[in-house]
């Protein structure tokens, strides 16, 4: 327990704006997964699916991930380039649950269904349905949400 932290392969955020650029400029989106301390959840998308996406060379034309911690007063730029903290964004975007996740696109508008919890025995499918779903959108196949 307690992985969901910056032991993740999935970066801790410090700046929105700066990585939905960067994902927009790739055509990919971006990926927030919003953890907790000690969420027994949060660390099995962490280990079992989102660290392993980092590894896999597949995944780099396809998404770019981010780890915001809810509950954290680390610092964060918010997609306008406002200075905040990971627990005061999330609560602005009023995510409540861990793991939560969240495809933007280089503007901060969601391109797919969030993930909200986690149903163990699907996870990969809706995380891979969600991805694809948002690459869809910014490749021109969909609208927004």
């Amino acid at each position: 327990m307690g992985r969901a932290d910056e032991r993740s392969e999935v970066a801790m955020a410090s700046d929105l704006a700066a990585d939905a650029r960067a994902a927009g400029a790739r055509r990919v989106p971006l990926l927030v997964v919003f953890t907790a301390p000690d969420c027994g959840y949060c660390d099995r998308v962490l280990n079992e699916h989102l660290d392993p996406m980092q590894r896999d060379p597949a995944y780099r034309d396809k998404v770019v991930m981010r780890q915001v911690m809810l509950g954290s007063l680390k610092r964060l730029k918010d997609f306008s380039g406002k200075a905040t903290t990971h627990d005061d964004f999330s609560r602005a975007i009023t995510v409540r649950f861990a793991p939560t996740v969240k495809l933007y696109d280089a503007g901060g508008r969601e391109v797919a269904e969030p993930l909200v919890g986690m149903t163990p025995a699907f996870y990969g499918a809706y995380l891979d349905r969600a991805i694809e779903q948002g690459l869809g959108r910014l490749r021109g196949n969909a609208p927004a949400r």
